[in-house]
């Protein structure tokens, strides 16, 4: 438990408490009458309860501050004196009555018609000092603290308390003991507040809640005859956080559907405590009206006080057998496995409970994966009469990632064109078949200028989701000639034949383009031309001479001559001419280099 609740602790509950006494005073009844006769609701006018703050937010409607309407009905009141008996065979229990509904009545009765012997303190609970009664001579106490919500009892009646569960006695408890300032019963208190009307614990006023059991309270005592679920009507609800206590934790028996605590059970000392997240006799709804409380007269709710009272009156600390569980270790596994069982057992036989954390859940004893990383499932039971609660046994093992799909088929491109989202089109999936979003890194880049022929485009991928950890692939594929190259022509001649020429002569390469005239034909650095093997057995073509002047490129529309000046000392060998385009295709020629003829220059010059 947290210190001392006080205004600060809630402002939006601020308010002033010198009315409460007045306001108890109207709506209850008068205190300590001693007829047991029903009496006939009262038509006052007088407001009530202005400036008490209460436990539940309050919205639109009439508030609890609000005067009450001449006949308007109030719940039917059943006067009661103090010590008034229920008789019964069983253990001796007395009820510290809020108010004097008839729902207290009700649960009176419940509880003397199953055997118990029943002494009803009239309300207001917090009259009750500890002496008047004392709690000598009885084995459980029942609080009912639902309609006096900020009126916590004396220091003596808490101290009193703590002392008889200590010392072997029961306790069974309800909201809104953990919203009243009580510091001398912390060890009572099993679950703390939150007062959220939109959060998992379900604070409200007249509103249906459903109490689901978990697997591993099942043979509880409190729990018998109890239906695994069922809704009722709570008169106030709020299913606050479970408060931890050093040693001697408390059980949770049952929860709500958020998995809040709803039902509990400590061993304290020599004693035990049950703790329910309704509040019953709290006589406001939602929207701050004055209602009948009806939930001490649910059938199912008077049996879990039956069998809360019969719990925590007939124990005995020391009496459970131990009892251990037996939970082996769980292998790892990848993100998108399918779900699995896991098996844990008990070696008093009675069922073993799974919770998860990390990143998995677990449903009875099928686990499901929800992420990359650590599950950690643990296992436990929480004993019964017969058995202690067994230690947990704690079992993690680790998610490793899953690995993406790639796939990608690349667009068609043509030489000279950049890279672009037509073939760096990759697309990543996982887990079923979702389309995974991430970052592509791709070799060569965006904007790169390919040249013909095959070639291999890379790829990383790097998932944005931390289930999936990076995964790289490669492609082929064939960047088309963007230029149609037709061929060589005169005086040369296309492979396989054999161009001789005289080494030291100028060349014409000839050759032409189909498609549109290049402005920009040829790649850098290109003719070119490297030795080679001369070929045998190919056919020979002379070419004879027939033009001077240096090397450099001239167009002719779709055609262009090339003329290669070739040098002396290549006589005697075979050369490869390489013309490669502006596309980067490579376009090649054979070519024999012979001697020049020794003539005179006479010769030359004349022709001859």
């Amino acid at each position: 438990m947290t210190g001392p609740r006080n205004a600060l602790t809630h402002p939006q509950y601020r308010r002033g408490r010198r009315l409460l006494p007045l306001a108890a005073a109207i709506l209850l009844g008068q205190l300590g009458c001693s007829t047991d006769q029903p009496t006939e609701p009262t038509s006052p006018t007088t407001t009530l309860a202005a400036t008490a703050r209460h436990p539940l937010p309050k919205s639109a409607g009439r508030r609890a501050g609000s005067t009450i309407r001449p006949n308007q009905a109030i719940a039917p009141r059943v006067s009661l004196s103090l010590g008034t008996a229920f008789s019964g065979t069983g253990p001796s229990v007395l009820v510290l009555a809020d108010s004097d509904f008839v729902s207290t009545n009700a649960l009176a009765n419940s509880l003397a018609n199953a055997g118990f012997v029943v002494s009803l303190r009239p309300a207001p609970e917090n009259t009750w000092d500890g002496t008047n009664p004392s709690l000598s001579g009885f084995d459980a106490v029942v609080h009912l603290n639902g309609a006096t919500y900020d009126a916590p009892l004396p220091s003596s009646a808490q101290t009193a308390l703590t002392s008889f569960v200590q010392n072997g006695g029961g306790f069974v408890t309800a909201r809104w003991n953990g919203y009243e300032s009580q510091p001398e019963m912390p060890e009572l208190m099993l679950q703390d507040m939150d007062l959220n009307p939109d959060g998992s614990e379900q604070n409200c006023g007249a509103c249906q809640i459903t109490y689901e059991a978990l697997a591993a309270a099942a043979g509880h005592p409190v729990l018998a005859g109890i239906p695994a679920s069922f809704t009722f009507m709570a008169d106030g609800h709020d299913a606050g956080p479970q408060v931890v206590f050093a040693s001697n934790p408390s059980t949770v028996l049952m929860r709500v559907p958020s998995g809040r605590p709803a039902v509990l059970a400590r061993e304290l000392g020599q004693g035990r405590v049950v703790s329910f997240s309704f509040a019953p006799n709290y006589y406001f709804d939602g929207l701050g009206e004055i209602r009948d409380p009806t939930t001490l007269q649910d059938p199912t709710v008077q049996q879990l006080y039956i069998n809360a009272v019969g719990w925590v009156a007939g124990s005995e600390s020391g009496t459970a057998e131990p009892q251990s569980i037996t939970f082996g270790p769980l292998p790892n596994r990848v993100f998108g496995d399918a779900d699995f069982s896991v098996s844990a057992s008990a070696s008093s036989g009675l069922p073993v409970s799974l919770s998860s954390a990390g990143t998995c859940t677990v449903l009875g004893t099928t686990v499901s994966i929800t992420g990359a990383g650590t599950c950690t499932l643990t296992a436990s039971q929480a004993g019964n009469d017969d058995y202690a609660p067994a230690e947990d046994v704690v079992q993690s093992f680790t998610i490793a990632q899953a690995t993406p799909l790639l796939s990608w088929t690349p667009g068609s491109i043509t030489a000279g064109v950049p890279l672009g989202a037509q073939q760096l089109n990759a697309t990543a999936t996982g887990v079923g078949g979702v389309t995974l979003a991430g970052s592509f890194a791709y070799t060569p880049a965006a904007g790169t200028i390919l040249g013909t022929g095959p070639t291999t485009l890379s790829v990383v991928f790097t998932p944005a989701s931390p289930n999936y950890h990076a995964v790289g692939t490669s492609v082929s594929m064939t960047v088309q000639s963007g230029i149609t190259f037709k061929g060589f022509f005169s005086p040369i001649r296309n492979l396989p034949a054999v161009n001789v020429v005289t080494a030291g002569t100028s060349v014409p390469v000839k050759f032409t383009v189909g498609g549109k005239r290049w402005i920009q034909i040829l790649a850098s650095n290109s003719p070119s031309s490297e030795p080679a093997v001369c070929p045998t057995g190919t056919p020979e073509h002379t070419v004879r001479p027939g033009v001077s002047g240096s090397s450099g490129l001239r167009s002719m529309g779709y055609s262009y001559a090339y003329v290669w000046k070739t040098n002396p000392g290549w006589a005697g060998t075979c050369r490869r001419f390489i013309l490669t385009l502006a596309d980067g295709s490579r376009h090649e020629a054979m070519f024999r280099f012979k001697a020049a003829s020794r003539v005179s220059t006479a010769a030359r010059i004349l022709g001859h």
